[in-house]
Order: structure tokens, then C-alpha cells, then sequence
């Protein structure tokens, strides 16, 4: 299974629809505005050529934020993709850093909420393990 990191209020089951806390959207937007490493999707070059297309939900905007600029795609290494449905940010990265993951944290932090690598929650533990993994 590959990983799948995101942060939440509770740990996800991957069965049928979730129910759980949702992350605060406002929250998470000023989050967005205020971190000096976050930026908007929108605000990227293949953002908003991404929202001039016709019948694109004007909903996504503001929701889906980026980190580490990707100069030749126009899109951030990093994307947290805020889930309305469920009410979680889905991470994809290009590569998995130990900066990155510590930054993942310090958002879920910030959020009053938890970062989990598929199932494990990634609590002082775990990324301890992880450091030791990731600093081979």
C-alpha cells in the first residue's frame, strides 16, 4: 500500500463514507494566509489557468493550498487538498523530507488536530522513529 498522509481530527477507517470532525475551513484558511510557506493553488500559473476553464467549481478556491513552488509545473512539490466532503487535507508530495513531514506536523498543530501516515498517527513516537528512518 503506498502512503497516504493526512491530517484530521480522527483517524480515517478507508471504508465507505467517514464521519468525522471536520477540520475548521476558516481555521485553515488563515493558516494559509498567515504561513509563509503556504500559498493558494489559485494563485499559482497552473491554478488559475486551472479556474478559467469553464464549469470549474469556484468552491476549490481557497480550500487547496501548496507549499515548495514547482517553477516548471507551476504548482507547488506539496499539495493539501482540503476535503469538504469529509472535512480532512490530503497531502501529496513529490517527496516524502523530513522537513516536509515536520512542516505537515506543525500545520496539524497549528489546527488543533492530529497528522497520520495511513492508518498511524503520527504522534512524538512515531516521528521520532521517523527521523531515525529518514536520517540513514
Amino acid at each position: 500500500m503506498s502512503e497516504y498522509w493526512y491530517i484530521a481530527s480522527e483517524k480515517l477507517k478507508f471504508r465507505g463514507i467517514e464521519e468525522i470532525t471536520p477540520i475548521n475551513l476558516e481555521l485553515w484558511r488563515d493558516l494559509v494566509e498567515e504561513d509563509a510557506d503556504l500559498f493558494w493553488y489559485d494563485c499559482t500559473p497552473h491554478g488559475r489557468k486551472f479556474f478559467q476553464m469553464p464549469n470549474t467549481s469556484k468552491n476549490l478556491k481557497k480550500v487547496m493550498a501548496h507549499m515548495d513552488m514547482n517553477k516548471k509545473n507551476g504548482h507547488g512539490s506539496v499539495q493539501f487538498n482540503y476535503k469538504n466532503s469529509v472535512g480532512h487535507i490530503a497531502i501529496i508530495h513529490t517527496r516524502k523530507t523530513l522537513n516536509r513531514i515536520e512542516k505537515y506536523l506543525e500545520i496539524a498543530k497549528a489546527l488543533k488536530v492530529n497528522l497520520y501516515k495511513n492508518k498511524t498517527l503520527m504522534n512524538e513516537k512515531q516521528m521520532d522513529k521517523l527521523r531515525m528512518k529518514l536520517s540513514k
